[in-house]
Order: structure tokens, then C-alpha cells, then sequence
């Protein structure tokens, strides 16, 4: 090396001893770094020249294909089995990771050459613009498959980003890394952040490098207590049996004219006053009306005047209900019904929750929402996938989604001991989903079958969590017409 090639390599940041061992050399009285096999023997050169304030490259390998700078590091024997390998795209930044304490780090050989990363299937063999990357066997080299961290540093621009992609999909990109923060102000490659801001810049970039692709995986000692927090609801006789929670998914089902509406309706009214919890009932069978008339009886029963020793609604029942209970405007006279999608419900229930905090939110009836799914779905298939999507958005905002649904004809021969979820029109994915499952069924009277009742049977038919959200069980409540109460 000439004082020219050791002067230039200093000015970089960069020790001429560290330079030297990994084969900057001098030609001609120019820098030029040597590639090497694996077993350190020369192949070529690549010498650096400066013409007119421009850098160009010229190698002396006529009859040797391209290689990785610095290839002779995969051959040795890895500090610790989680060393990371680090990959650049120009022999200076290797040489500044060096400088940095890297002990295994190499450079693709001509830096970036692509704006746009490579498509199609990659077959090694007759992959030409990546061939320093396989054997002749097909295979990554020997040494690339043994590391598992490679953290890909290539320049913080269009070209780095693609080759960065490029190296991915070739090494694997769930052991690839990356420099998620970029270099710092005003840096585009390692060696302008050890010019910048010097050696211990780039290890906190090291240390800092994060997974290419998002890993949710964790340890146990990673685990927080997620202790859920359950509401307990009015109804004495169900308390132990059914304790709501956010986020979950509920579905309550029954035969024709039991109540399912009635009651998840109440069950909502209950959490408003008990918990000064928000709900919205997104219906598609009734006018907003009645849910208004029900909610203010139901109010005016709990008033503070009415009720001044429990949690109550307060003094002013109107107030109470304008305030805690929520739902859609009915579209006006001579107005297009909205097309009620999935796509429509989840805007509705999202608007809910962001513009007005609501926290129980009513899907009433399920059979009533306009689906539509792919040809080459079925029925049960389209379920599956809708009650994921729901269970996401429940998660997501953090509320109990309740969905009322129709069961099939079949269920209303069955007694209640024998029904459950898998009695639901469409999928067995209604009891596979659910949190919570509730069946009612309306009680008979005795000397006359025939005869409606204010009696109804409930069954909370699952509960996914027994020590938290209750364990299933039956039980019976009357409703009271006139004050719109369960009791």
C-alpha cells in the first residue's frame, strides 16, 4: 500500500492496519481491494480510479466470476453461535464495519446495479446476477447457511433498498435483519456514519438492527399478565355464569320469538348503568324507535329518584339514554336503503366506537347483513372467515361484540339441554368463534303450549375462559313488559 492509498483509506475513518488485512493494496498508485477465495487465495482485483471528481472500477478477473468482498470470513469459526453476518454493498462500508468490531462481514461485489428487485421464480443456476450468492450444487454457499442473523446494511437509497430485498428473498427473510433507523442525519452507507458520528455509532446500529420481517414471537419471561377485566351483569340468577369482557365476541341465538333481541338489548342497558359503559345497537329489523322507547322506560325504572340506593341512570332519564345508547339513522322517506355489506357494518361500528367510545356493540340480526362471498367459497367457508375478520376488529377496538343470529327450523323441535351454536344456520364456525354462546328458548306455559309467557330459559351454552368469564349454566328470567326489565 502507497502513503496516496493510505492517506485516502485514514481520511475514511478507517486504520491502514485494518484496511491492509483485509486486502487493500495499491496498483498503479491506486486503491484497489483484492477478492479472494474462500481459502484466502487472490482472484482478482478491483481497482478504484478517479477521473474528473467520478469513481469508476476496473477489475483484472477475465475468466473469473464475480465473488463477495472479504469471502474468506464465512470460512472461519463463528464467536458464538448468534454472530451475526452483516452484508454491504461497497468495500469501504465493509471496511468500516471492521473498523467497528465486526469480526464477519463481506460486500456484493459491484454494488447496486437495480431500481426495481428481481421477479419470478429464482432458480440458482441461472441466476446470473446474484451467482456470488450459490454453489455449484444449487445451494447458498456453505458459509452463508451456517450464520443465522444477517443484517443487511446495504445504502440508504432506492438502489440499497431494492439490492436490500433482492438478498432477502435469496438468504431468507426470516433471518434477515435490517438498519430500521438508516444511517443518521445525512448519511447514506456505513462509512458517512463512521466518518459522522464514529465506531460506536455503528454498534448501536447493530445493536438496534431489527428483524426484516415483524416478529411476534416472544419468550415467557416476555408474557405480561393480561388479567381481562369482567363486568358482572344485574341478573343475580347469571352472574356466575356469564361475565362480559372486553375484547370478545358473544353470540346469542334462540328459536323464534324467545327474546334474543329483547335480551341482548337489555343485557346492553344493564352495562350502560351499571358500568357507564357506552353501547350501539346496529339493527336491521327495527325502528330505532322502539329501541329509544325501550331504553327510556328501562331508564325511567332506574332513575335516581326510582333508585337512589343502586347504581341508577340518574336524574334525568332522557339525558341518560341520549348519551349511553346509540344506534343508525333510519334512512329518510324516498331514500335508497345503504347496500348493509360487512363492509358498511364495520365503518358503522369503527365510527361508533372512535366518535362516541361505545364499548357493547349489538349486530342484530346476522341473517339480515347483505353477504356475499366468492364463488369458490362456501357457505361455512365465508362464515369462517367473516367471524375472524369480526373477532379482529373486536380485538382491535377493544370492545364485546354481540351478534344476534337465526338457528335452523330443526331447533325448535329440540329442548334447550339439547341446543347449542352448531345449530345456527351456515357453520359450525359460530361455536368455534364465539367467546360466549347464550341460547334462549321461551318458556311454555304448562296448560297451554301455545300460550306466550314472560318466562325465558337461558343457557350461556360456552364460555371460552370458566375462571373469568363464567362457567355455562341455565337459568330462568321473567321479563316484565311494562318496565322492560329482566328480572
Amino acid at each position: 500500500m502507497d502513503d496516496r492509498t493510505a492517506h485516502w483509506i485514514e481520511d475514511r475513518g478507517i486504520s491502514v492496519e485494518i484496511a491492509a488485512a483485509h486486502g487493500l493494496t495499491s496498483l498503479s498508485g491506486h486503491p484497489a481491494f483484492q477478492f479472494t477465495d474462500e481459502n484466502g487465495q487472490l482472484l482478482y482485483n478491483k481497482v478504484r480510479l478517479e477521473r474528473h471528481g467520478s469513481k469508476t472500477f476496473r477489475r483484472d478477473r477475465k475468466g473469473v466470476q464475480s465473488v463477495l468482498f472479504n469471502l474468506a470470513c464465512l470460512a472461519e469459526e463463528l464467536p458464538h453461535e448468534d454472530t451475526p453476518l452483516i452484508i454491504c454493498e461497497g468495500e469501504i462500508d465493509a471496511l468500516s464495519w471492521i473498523e467497528a468490531g465486526a469480526t464477519h462481514v463481506v460486500s456484493v461485489p459491484d454494488g447496486a446495479q437495480r431500481e426495481k428487485p428481481s421477479e419470478g421464480e429464482i432458480y440458482p443456476l441461472q441466476d446470473t446476477g446474484f451467482s456470488w450468492l450459490w454453489g455449484d450444487d444449487g445451494r447458498l454457499l456453505p458459509g452463508l447457511r451456517k450464520f443465522r442473523k444477517i443484517i443487511i446494511a446495504t445504502d440508504d437509497d432506492q438502489p440499497g433498498a431494492t439490492l436490500k430485498e433482492d438478498l432477502c428473498v435469496r438468504l431468507g427473510p426470516s433471518r434477515c435483519w435490517h438498519l430500521r433507523k438508516g444511517y443518521g442525519d445525512g448519511c447514506k452507507d456505513a462509512n458517512d456514519a463512521l466518518r459522522k458520528y464514529g465506531v460506536s455509532h455503528l454498534l448501536d446500529l447493530i445493536n438496534d438492527a431489527k428483524p426484516y420481517i415483524p416478529v411476534d414471537i416472544i419468550d415467557m419471561a416476555s408474557v405480561t399478565n393480561s388479567d381481562r377485566q369482567c363486568w358482572e351483569i344485574g341478573w343475580s340468577n347469571l352472574r356466575d355464569k356469564i361475565k362480559i369482557t372486553t375484547p370478545e365476541l358473544m353470540v346469542v341465538t334462540g328459536e323464534p320469538g324467545a327474546g334474543k333481541s329483547q335480551w341482548a338489548y337489555s343485557l346492553m342497558l344493564e352495562i350502560a348503568r351499571l358500568y357507564r359503559m357506552n353501547g350501539f345497537y346496529l339493527q336491521f329489523e327495527d325502528h330505532p324507535s322502539r329501541l329509544k322507547k325501550d331504553a327510556m322506560v328501562y331508564a325511567e325504572q332506574w332513575s335516581a329518584r326510582n333508585q337512589p340506593n343502586h347504581p341508577n341512570c340518574g336524574d334525568d332519564p332522557e339525558a341518560w339514554v341520549a348519551t349511553r345508547i346509540y344506534t343508525v339513522s333510519p334512512p329518510e322517506v324516498g331514500e335508497e336503503e345503504p347496500e348493509q355489506t360487512l363492509e358498511w357494518v364495520k365503518e358503522k361500528i369503527e365510527a361508533a366506537v372512535y366518535q362516541k367510545g361505545c364499548k357493547i356493540v349489538i349486530l342484530d340480526p346476522w341473517n339480515e347483513i347483505e353477504h356475499c362471498w366468492e364463488r369458490n367459497l362456501t357457505e361455512t367457508q365465508y362464515t369462517n372467515k367473516a367471524l375472524k375478520q369480526l373477532k379482529g376488529w373486536a380485538r382491535r377496538l377493544n370492545i364485546c361484540l354481540i351478534i344476534v343470529t337465526h338457528p335452523s327450523k330443526a331447533i325448535q323441535s329440540k329442548d334447550i339441554q339439547d341446543i347449542n351454536l352448531y345449530d345456527i344456520s351456515g357453520s359450525s364456525a359460530w361455536n368455534n368463534k364465539a367467546d360466549h354462546g347464550v341460547v334462549l328458548k321461551r318458556v311454555e306455559d304448562p296448560e297451554d303450549p301455545d300460550r306466550p309467557t314472560n318466562f325465558v330459559d337461558v343457557k350461556v351454552t360456552k364460555s371460552k375462559d370458566w375462571e373469568t368469564m363464567g362457567v355455562p349454566g341455565r337459568c330462568v328470567l321473567e321479563f316484565d313488559r311494562r318496565r322492560r326489565v329482566y328480572t
